[in-house]
């Protein structure tokens, strides 16, 4: 398993006969660990998994341990990154209203105040635009890309502006002609359609420029626009720039003049709270009060088609009647029986999460509502088109999120969810779900927000081992922010070819914002089934962490989804010298990730930049890694040196069916497995700084191993022709068996370790 050295691969094609049954030898062990870091539980899985008491419960626990090193999973980053002073100024003179929102396409925020409208450069800080050609309050904004034919080439986003009375599209240029450095200009256009006095709340565009939008008066409407005119346009029947209305009823057809005359006939037409595309698998959920969700299907492109409508409250007293006796998690039919639910936001579910999990919905009260469009079974490609809504699940909130309310028992058991006045989210106005992570933004209104982070916990319980299986259990998080949030989102991963990063990067040091944006993986064809979705203890040796960006009136709030290793690096920083006081705070880590899993992550302290913690990693691995031996009969590994009751017992590498590596060798093994992975199936461009990186990172693990593991290294004779391996340990073994000297199986269980590591 060693790292071949300059002169090694100086020799190139004449490799002897030897090296190439090494080299062969680590490839299968590589592979092994490669289709282990693989195999990911679907969503649909993880939600119908209870073999552990507490499966779907919530935990404060490790993660308020400070004291320990220990930190919350979801954590500002940056407490507030202020407006520049000029929006502050035109928010304290304010006569109407403001909204708010993020462009990450663009790298700005835009903010409303009044008719004014501002895009602020959030990654530059006092960078900003003005645009004041509207002479009515704004409403909402967004951005979308141009039709082809009507823009010149170089205009590549246009912002879609609507107030009460209209909505225009704002091409987007670039002093210079510079979208890295150069500043931002708006320019005016004649693009502009009537939304005939409705207050458009929520605006969305697909891939191709579609402009969908809704807002007070509950229908779904369509901003068009040609690049050609044709027959129809020329004889009048047909505008160039016109609204197209996909929900029509007799109220349509109306003059808004009289429509206040008409309240009986829109009264039943709840307003549009929220609008949601899925681009992988072209769909468009539209949210309208109090709890209906409508599906669309996108294709083919140009057509809109209803496929389903459901009221999500009437749908959850259903599906709690069919449930609540079977499943332990399951609430009580009387929850949506007696209590009105008020949907507030959806978000998408990546194919590569789910093949059966579409969507999650959310209630004010923080309630979690899995939902399907496709008949179970289906093959989770974007060619597969909705057929129906169903729901698949329910997921009520934590039943309070203070520390100080949880009873004695959430150390070990948890949280069972619940809804408990006073203590659950109560306001739920905005919410993100993404990959692990529940973002809830929760606060009335006369009150700052609350940052509710619901994200999977990845410790073991239970001696259940960490690698080895993903559960509902999720840590709990709450942080107050300053001001009234406007939009949560995930900070965008730049789209590049295969890239890795430190996975230590965020521990200690400022990062920019192309630092925090750095992608890790090529994009793959959404024709084909994706990957699934990769535990965060394998992506973290080779992502960059996850942030999050909080919009509020007050400026921009920065949260980052803090890692495994991240808490590791704590831990070191806190006790950088070997002691007492590291192995203690260690053993506790161990027991939450196990042996092997630990080790791993050493082996990434260790191989990083050179600090003062660097060697307390190195030794660390020793300390915890114990010593290989022989598998007892049944397969099972041995402790390796040392009880091992806690996670990590499971998914171990072994050369022969007897014998038991180290958990320090495993470690290994992991290590190389994950940041070799981006580049170990792809085909695609990789770029050179990746390269580089995992270049450094191997010579720094090569100097290891010509050291701490030079008794490897440094005898090839031991177990040296792999070819005559498996016959030397059954001889051995039938030796062993009839003299039984535990000493003899020990070192041959060293040797066949060394013979690992020398591969």
């Amino acid at each position: 398993m060693g790292v071949p050295s300059r002169a090694t691969a100086a020799k190139g094609a004449t490799l002897d006969h030897e090296e190439l049954e090494a080299l062969s030898q680590s490839h299968k062990v590589l592979e092994q660990a490669y289709s282990v870091d693989s195999k990911s539980p679907d969503l649909v899985d993880q939600i119908a998994d209870h073999s552990e008491p507490t499966s779907h419960n919530y935990f404060f626990e490790p993660y308020t341990n400070t004291a320990a090193g220990w930190q919350a999973q979801l954590v500002h980053k940056q407490k507030l990154l202020p407006y520049p002073a000029a929006i502050t100024s035109a928010y304290d003179n304010m006569r109407s209203g403001s909204f708010s929102g993020l462009l990450q396409e663009i790298h700005h925020a835009w903010v409303s105040v009044d008719n004014v409208l501002f895009l602020w450069d959030y990654t530059r800080a006092e960078r900003f635009v003005v645009f004041d050609g509207i002479d009515q309050t704004i409403s909402a904004v967004a951005i979308a890309k141009p039709i082809p034919g009507v823009f010149k080439a170089f205009v590549k986003h246009v912002l879609v502006v609507a107030t009460a009375s209209d909505m225009r599209l704002v091409p987007i240029l670039y002093e210079h002609s510079d979208p890295v450095n150069g500043a931002i200009r708006l320019q005016a256009t004649k693009l502009c359609i009537s939304t005939d006095d409705v207050t458009v709340k929520k605006i969305v565009s697909t891939a191709g420029g579609r402009i969908f939008f809704g807002g007070s008066d509950g229908h779904l409407h369509e901003f068009v626009y040609d690049a050609t005119e044709g027959m129809l346009h020329q004889l009048g029947w047909k505008r160039k720039c016109r609204k197209e209305t996909h929900t029509q009823s007799l109220s349509t057809y109306i003059p808004s003049i009289f429509r206040s005359l008409t309240g009986a006939l829109t009264s039943s037409h709840g307003k549009i709270v929220d609008l949601t595309i899925d681009p992988e698998r072209h769909i468009l959920y539209v949210t309208q009060e109090p709890a209906t969700i409508h599906v669309y299907d996108l294709l083919p492109p140009g057509e809109l088609k209803l496929v389903a409508s459901k009221d999500i409250h009437a749908e959850a007293a259903r599906f709690c009647q069919r449930n609540h006796r079977t499943w332990t998690s399951c609430p009580e039919p009387r929850l949506f029986t007696t209590n009105m639910t008020t949907i507030s936001s959806v978000s998408v579910v990546g194919r590569d999460e789910s093949a059966s999990i579409h969507a999650v919905a959310v209630s004010s009260t923080g309630i979690r509502f899995y939902l399907s469009t496709f008949t179970p079974g289906y093959f989770s490609s974007s060619s597969k088109r909705p057929t129906h809504l169903d729901m698949s699940h329910i997921r009520l909130p934590p039943p309070m999120l203070a520390l100080d309310d949880a009873p004695e028992y959430h150390v070990t058991e948890g949280l069972a969810p619940a809804i408990l006045t006073g203590k659950s989210p109560a306001y739920v106005h905005k919410a993100l779900y993404r990959k692990g992570v529940f973002i809830a933004i929760d606060g009335g209104p006369d009150a700052f927000d609350s940052v509710v982070g619901l994200c999977q916990d990845l410790t073991a319980r239970h001696t259940q081992d960490a690698s080895n299986k993903r559960l509902m259990r999720e840590s709990i998080s709450s942080e107050s922010c300053q001001g009234k949030v406007s939009d949560v989102q995930e900070l965008a991963r730049q789209a590049s070819a295969v890239h890795t990063a430190p996975a230590s990067a965020s521990s200690g040091t400022k990062r920019t914002f192309s630092d925090m944006q750095a992608s890790s993986s090529a994009s793959s064809s959404t024709e084909e089934p994706p990957p699934a979705m990769l535990s965060e203890l394998v992506t973290q040796f080779f992502e960059p962490s996850r942030h999050f960006l909080v919009l509020t009136n007050a400026g921009l709030h920065i949260f980052e989804k803090i890692r495994p290793i991240d808490h590791l690096v704590r831990i070191l920083q806190g006790s950088p010298i070997p002691g007492k006081d590291l192995s203690a705070k260690l053993t506790q880590f161990v027991k939450c990730y196990g042996r092997a899993e630990t080790c791993a992550m050493l082996f990434v302290v260790a191989t990083g930049e050179p600090s003062p913690y660097t060697m307390a990693a190195l030794q660390s691995v020793f300390d915890f890694g114990g010593q290989p031996g022989v598998a007892p009969s049944g397969g099972t590994p041995p402790s390796g040196g040392g009880s091992n009751t806690t996670a990590g017992a499971t998914n171990r590498f072994v050369l022969t069916d007897d014998m038991c590596m180290s958990y320090h060798h495993d470690g290994l093994v992991k290590f190389l497995a994950r940041i070799l992975r981006p580049f170990w199936t792809t085909t695609d461009h990789v770029v050179a700084d990746a390269l580089d990186h995992v270049r450094v990172v191997l010579f720094r693990l090569q100097s290891i191993l010509a050291t701490q593991y030079a008794s490897a290294l440094d005898h090839p004779l031991t177990l040296a022709e792999p070819s005559r391996f498996n016959a030397i340990t059954r001889t051995l073994n039938a030796m062993l068996t009839e003299a039984n000297p535990s000493s003899l199986r020990e070192e041959n269980a060293v040797r066949a370790e060394q013979f690992s590591i020398r591969c």
